[in-house]
């Protein structure tokens, strides 16, 4: 491109320079330019065009030769599968950049605040509506949305309103997952029969059975199981309700008794509660597939997966969008579509254990992945609304110094129900409706921090999944 535009600015500028004087001496002045001023304005052209030249090189490079800038929230296993993926020569030139799960939303926001955007961004479905109403991601073309049959589960997790905002790029959740040589009653239908179930043929010096992290991610699945909520469309529970109260109590009482490994003082709970795990020490974990293939190092056929008792874990996935922002907007969605075609999908299924969002990458992705989707059957989503990810914010640390023992259950959920009456209110939470017009403010200005979001298994805290 560079040779080409020195060639014709040699054989072009005396030209441009004469036309650009003519012009403006007999088209636009009042009185014709003397000759001298025709030189004058020449000169002062030939003064500029290296500028001109330098601005129009750089503009139109700039799509074809800047690599695309895709930042995502893969785990190490999966960037991994990624950078294979994309050495493979298959998709354009990509740069990549690995975000902290929990804090992949408000990269984005701090990264366009100074003028850094990427073209291509991965992160929970839990943060599509509020981009999406903030007017920060792209919808997806319609020409780019009918390339794959979705499955239902994952085309919730993209939609607000009638449009859909990014591609589903795998499921996720929480089920309960035991080695399959495991003896004893499977799945269990209860609460009871799950910690009987982690609890059996152990001596008390054997320790706790269960294995699941303090979070108020995971907590949800009992909230739930004990007759509450989070804040939905149709009204916000309160959090201190008693239903809330004695699903905390039950909560913390596991880790208490004994049943449950109490990682707390772990400075890495997803990995010793997967290390404990593969050493035989607990019976049954309460995770999602991103723990699948350290669960089983590698071996995912030993492993058996059931869905938590009465329909109450939750649900949900992690999508690909593409910023307003984007500069490459049709490569990025090339890109999107090349990790969501059937085959990838289902190869990294049957090697990470991660699960398909679409019917033909499900059909092939082996017995373990098919296994997960079955259970996500049997969970429901997070609600859907800007304010999910806040949630988590109060709900975690009050699910903490609940097992801690620093307050008793009654005390924290009344702190989180303080928290949720200043913050929200007690009215309804809005639809998922896109404004009619764009917001005032720039896209993705005043999106919340990502504080408190799930943790993870990999040992990196809140950095990965879910």
């Amino acid at each position: 491109m560079q040779a080409t535009w020195v060639a014709r600015s040699d054989a072009a500028f005396s030209q441009s320079a004469g036309s650009l004087a003519r012009a403006c001496g007999r088209g636009y002045g009042p009185v014709a330019l003397s000759k001298r001023k025709e030189v004058a304005v020449g000169v002062w052209w030939l003064l500029l065009w290296p500028i001109v030249l330098c601005l129009a090189c750089e503009s139109g490079n700039a799509p074809s030769d800047r690599p695309l800038q895709f930042w995502h929230t893969f785990n190490h296993e999966e960037s991994a599968a990624l950078q294979r993926f994309l050495d493979s020569g298959s998709a354009p030139a990509v740069e990549t950049t690995i975000l902290p799960f929990a804090q992949a939303a408000l990269r984005f926001r701090t990264g366009q605040q100074h003028s850094r955007c990427p073209d291509l961004l991965r992160l929970d479905s839990t943060r599509v509506t509020e981009l999406a109403l903030a007017r920060a991601i792209e919808a997806v073309p319609p020409a780019i949305w009918q390339l794959h049959s979705w499955l239902p589960e994952a085309e919730e997790l993209v939609q607000v309103g009638d449009q859909h905002y990014g591609l589903p790029q795998t499921l996720d959740g929480l089920a309960l997952i035991r080695k399959r040589s495991s003896e004893g009653p499977w799945p269990p239908a209860s609460l009871a029969e799950l910690s009987a179930f982690a609890m059996d043929q152990r001596a008390p010096q054997d320790g706790p059975g269960l294995g699941m992290l303090i979070d108020g991610y995971w907590f949800v699945a009992f909230l739930r199981s004990f007759g509450s909520s989070l804040p939905d469309h149709e009204g916000a529970p309160r959090a201190d309700s008693p239903q809330a109260v004695a699903a905390l109590e039950y909560f913390a009482s596991l880790f208490q008794k004994g049943i449950a490994m109490d990682l707390l003082q772990e400075r890495s709970p997803g990995r010793a509660m997967v290390k404990a795990f593969r050493e035989g020490q607990l019976r049954v974990v309460f995770t999602g597939p991103w723990d699948l293939q350290a669960l089983s190092d590698g071996a995912l056929d030993t492993l058996d997966v059931a869905a938590f008792p009465g329909d109450a874990g939750p649900r949900g996935g992690q999508v690909l969008v593409v910023p307003s922002c984007s500069t490459q907007a049709a490569h990025a969605w090339q890109l999107a579509s090349e990790l969501t075609a059937p085959a990838l999908q289902a190869s990294w299924a049957r090697e990470l254990g991660t699960i398909p969002v679409s019917s033909e990458g499900m059909a092939d992705s082996g017995a373990l992945a098919a296994a997960f989707y079955a259970a996500l059957q049997h969970a429901r989503p997070l609600p859907r609304h800007t304010r999910t990810p806040e949630f988590f914010d109060d709900l975690t640390p009050a699910v903490e110094a609940a097992v801690g023992g620093d307050a008793t259950p009654a005390e924290a959920l009344a702190g989180v129900e303080r928290a949720w009456s200043r913050l929200y209110g007690r009215t309804k939470l809005p639809a998922n409706e896109p404004a009619d017009e764009p917001a005032d403010e720039p896209a993705g200005a005043g999106l919340p921090m990502d504080a408190g979001a799930p943790t993870d298994s990999t040992g990196q805290g809140v950095a990965d999944e879910p």
